[in-house]
């Protein structure tokens, strides 16, 4: 995936499928640090998502909901809003 993302760096489905991945490597993982990188790997592809194709709700919506639920600080809050 990062390999695509690299190849095709401007394309919003491709990192929001990234996203997709990265959630569920984290939540197959048990150990917090490696959990936290691959839910901020994730964060890291929504927003890229959004940043492409800033008119898709969807991918607006998997980036908020990422935000929302990661433990974060009020800067993640305030890009929620």
């Amino acid at each position: 995936m990062k390999e695509s993302c690299l190849c095709h760096e401007n394309s919003a489905l491709l990192h929001r499928i990234q996203g997709t991945v990265c959630v569920k490597v984290a939540s197959l993982i048990e150990d917090p640090n490696a959990n936290q990188q691959h839910l901020k790997n994730a964060i890291e592809s929504a927003r890229r998502a959004v940043l492409f194709s800033p008119n898709s709700i969807e991918f607006a919506h998997f980036y908020a909901n990422l935000l929302h639920k990661a433990p974060n600080d009020s800067k993640g809050y305030e890009e929620v809003v």
